[in-house]
């Protein structure tokens, strides 16, 4: 493809806008987030990203146009996409800015012409990978009908490019429309008990188009119930559609006003034992011609294809996740086995939920330290004390075990030096948890493969089709979407690979288990994963970088977009709940292409800092003793007594509403093919500073909270507090000269004016970015939180005095003093 110029680019979007597409509808209701000339542009950029050539996108349009249209029940797609923009459009509590996607496969949906891709895609990717829905569709194209005798498809050099240019359509229409929650929601209660069972791509593309050129009723006679024919003829057809299973109505429902008929007529009911897929059915189709029937199709339905819905699945529905079109991994687990694996997961994200938490250096971030010993004591923080949601599978009902013990043993220590320590396998993991271990035994001992006949107890030799490789599978699914279940996710993408998810959650294992470490990074990746269903690995992207990590906050895949809350200054921050998502439809503003990933711009803070400021220490001092909380004594250099009245106004100034606005701006800049630096500005009077939302919680995490318990002081009493050397700042101040590279230096209490919003409350923690000290004027005096700072481990720290209610992990009370 040659270069071509900016102008070049332009009209040739035009071009491709007018003579392909009538996109006018689209344009109606999106007509506040785009123009005509930014449909074409859109275009442009995704033919030039998806390495498509003008040629072949124009004469695959020229040739998809109009092949069907979606009948009330497949409309019914289109209106709830335009809901959904609207909603977008007036969102206002979204952590991050959101727009209305432009993407191809949405803007197909408003189109007369095409919107029958958006609804078929929909439907059929409730049996089929979208791969093979692309193929139905360019099949579709591509029929010329002369199926009387069988199915067959004279040879076409516009096949493979037609495939190609449809594959790539295919492909936005599902990570944009069905993978953000919108299908067509499967077959109707009637039509769910029968057995389903599909059609090859080319048997059921020479079906559906025949229908559409005749204008007589249809009989079609099948030895099984073709469930995917179903799906599509309920969302495109205009006439009464009717289900037959030998001598049985189970279903009939008039779709439309057309007085059209179409007969299903199914002549076998498929055994219970799914013997049925063993053996080769035929279908016929016909149309009526007066009181005889004219045979427009023979054919046979696909026995080595198996259902599989790629739509949006339940939490811990793991079946289709599990299953290929040609490869059902679940085979073999009876309903006991689902159950046991069941009650295994359950116990394993029990004990998770309860693991003691501890603080320890920011290093990885935003990170905790885990005691995972079996008498450690949960007074604390605990894993579940992070996550936003309860995980709903510990109100399962699995039935009780046999056995009895503890959850949870430690394993032999790996050898650090293993490459394993970089790709852990399961059985890593595995053998720490006992009940696991029992549930692979009774596995082993049923299952007939040749590893398990063998009593070969190594689990690193299992293989697909092996009872104890699926059990593991399912097992580790299972705690992953209890973990996105704790995130807040409601359901998980039906694109998601096991070969990807399994991995993450037994990085997530190993990490507490060898690390003893919860890491917001890989808890983030994994529920990533599982949400969006994205196959694009993530977990090398911070390699060779400097050592201070920078925290994912937000991903989107397609029309999908799951962002941490707390990347939201102006709202409120907190620890409890921090580890959870907000689950969005549309796209990230900036984000120019359809997968992408977000992290926290790592805060250079001294470029901040005015280059003449240097940290101001006094010039009288004298060394007292003064009596800190819990009766500690530390020796701290104060000014003398004609300062005295500086720090008693300076305590006075403190208690004053800090008056300066404060305004933050956000902005995206692409680091790697996927991988997008997330900044944050907030702006006071004349200075402007950036600001990491991590440093927020990893302020929080190291902050006290203190209260009082003391009695009111009276007037001719003399404050301890008052012979400490205080400097009060406002909100401008502090943006330019807390220091968060490290503590403050010289011998004082720094503290902030009173902060009347969150966002100036959330800037000041991020600056601090160390242990510091929150003040609530309506549980604590201004002596004590001064006196606070006295204490060891908050000398040389900050004194945030808050007017909004914030809530961190830690607490001190102080007694009459």
């Amino acid at each position: 493809m040659s270069y071509r110029n900016a102008s070049d680019i332009r009209q040739s979007a035009m071009d491709l806008t007018t003579r392909s597409f009538d996109l006018t509808r689209a344009l109606i209701d999106l007509s506040s987030a785009y123009s005509m000339k930014d449909v074409g542009l859109r275009i442009a950029k995704w033919l030039a990203r998806e390495r498509i050539d003008d040629a072949s996108f124009t004469a695959c349009c020229k040739l998809a146009s109009s092949l069907a249209y979606p009948n009330a029940r497949g409309m019914e797609i289109q209106t709830r996409l335009q809901d959904a923009d609207k909603k977008i459009m007036g969102i206002q509590h979204a952590p991050i800015n959101l727009v209305v996607s432009g993407s191809l496969g949405r803007l197909l949906s408003q189109d007369p012409e095409y919107c029958y891709m958006v609804s078929s895609v929909a439907a059929l990717t409730e049996f089929h990978e979208p791969r093979h829905v692309a193929e139905i569709l360019g099949s579709m194209v591509l029929d010329k009908g002369g199926h009387q005798e069988e199915v067959s498809y004279r040879y076409s050099v516009q096949r493979d490019p037609i495939t190609a240019v449809i594959s790539k359509i295919v492909e936005s229409i599902y990570v944009n429309v069905v993978n953000s929650g919108h299908s067509m929601g499967g077959l109707p209660e009637g039509l769910k008990q029968l057995h389903p069972h599909l059609l090859d791509t080319q048997t059921f593309a020479g079906i559906v188009m025949g229908i559409q050129r005749s204008d007589k009723d249809v009989v079609i006679v099948s030895d099984r119930f073709t469930a995917d024919l179903a799906a599509w003829l309920l969302c495109h057809f205009d006439g009464t559609f009717q289900a037959v299973v030998k001598t049985r109505i189970v279903f009939e429902e008039r779709l439309g006003a057309v007085s059209r008929r179409i007969k299903l007529l199914v002549k076998n009911e498929c055994p219970a034992d799914g013997t049925c897929m063993e053996q080769d059915a035929t279908l016929v189709a016909s149309e009526s011609v007066g009181n005889s029937t004219f045979t427009f199709l023979r054919g046979h339905d696909e026995t080595d294809i198996r259902p599989c819905s790629y739509a949006r699945q339940d939490l811990y529905s793991t079946t289709n996740l599990m299953s290929l079109p040609n490869q059902p991994r679940a085979n073999g687990l009876s309903t006991a086995h689902e159950n046991h694996i069941t009650a295994v997961a359950k116990k394993i994200v029990l004990w998770l939920l309860g693991i003691p938490l501890k603080y320890q250096s920011p290093a990885l971030k935003y990170s905790f330290g885990a005691d995972i010993r079996e008498n450690a004591k949960a007074e604390g923080v605990t894993v579940g004390y992070l996550l936003a949601n309860h995980p709903r599978i510990a109100q399962k009902k699995t039935g009780e075990f046999a056995m009895s013990g503890p959850t949870f043993r430690v394993g032999d220590e790996p050898d650090k030096s293993s490459w394993l320590v970089s790709n852990p396998e399961p059985a890593d993991v595995i053998k720490c948890f006992p009940y696991a271990q029992a549930l692979l035994e009774d596995m082993g001992m049923e299952c007939n493969c040749a590893h398990c006949v063998e009593a070969l107890p190594n689990l690193r030799e299992t293989k697909p089709g092996c009872l104890r490789f699926v059990a593991v599978t399912k097992l580790l699914l299972l705690i992953g979407h209890a973990i996105a279940d704790g995130f807040g996710a409601q359901n998980v993408s039906g694109s998601g690979d096991p070969d990807i998810q399994t991995p993450l959650v037994v990085e997530v294992l190993w990490e507490l288990i060898y690390d003893h470490v919860v890491n917001w990074n890989t808890w983030f990746r994994l529920v990533a994963a599982i949400a969006t269903g994205s196959n694009v690995e993530v977990r090398g992207i911070v390699e060779d970088r400097e050592s201070s990590i920078s925290s994912y906050v937000a991903i989107q895949h397609g029309n999908f977009v799951a962002a941490a809350p707390w990347i939201d200054l102006t709202k409120q921050i907190e620890i409890r709940g921090s580890f959870g998502l907000t689950f969005l439809e549309g796209n990230i503003a900036g984000l120019p292409d359809e997968y992408g990933v977000l992290e926290c711009e790592r805060a250079e803070y001294e470029w901040g800092l005015p280059k003449s400021w240097k940290p101001q220490s006094s010039t009288v001092e004298t060394k007292v003793k003064t009596r800190a909380s819990k009766n500690e004594q530390i020796e701290l250099s104060i000014p003398g007594p004609e300062r005295r009245s500086e720090t008693i106004a300076a305590m006075d100034d403190a208690r004053q509403i800090d008056t300066f606005k404060a305004k933050v701006v956000s902005a995206l800049f692409r680091v790697d093919d996927y991988l997008y630096r997330y900044m944050t500005t907030v702006e006071a009077g004349t200075t402007l500073v950036l600001i990491d939302p991590t440093n927020v919680l990893v302020s929080l995490k190291h902050s006290s909270t203190p209260t009082c318990s003391h009695k009111s002081r009276s007037e001719d009493e003399e404050s301890a507090a008052s012979n400490i050397h205080v400097r009060t700042d406002d909100f401008e101040r502090i943006l330019s000269r807390w220091n968060p590279a490290g503590k403050q230096t010289g011998n004082r209490v720094i503290m902030s004016k009173l902060l009347d919003t969150r966002l100036k409350m959330n800037v000041a923690l991020s600056l601090a970015n160390s242990a510091c000290i929150i003040r609530d004027p309506k549980h604590c005096c201004m002596d004590c939180a001064v006196m606070e700072g006295t204490r060891p481990e908050f000398t040389g720290s900050y004194i945030i005095n808050s007017a909004v209610i914030t809530s961190t992990a830690l607490q001190s009370t102080y007694h009459a003093w």
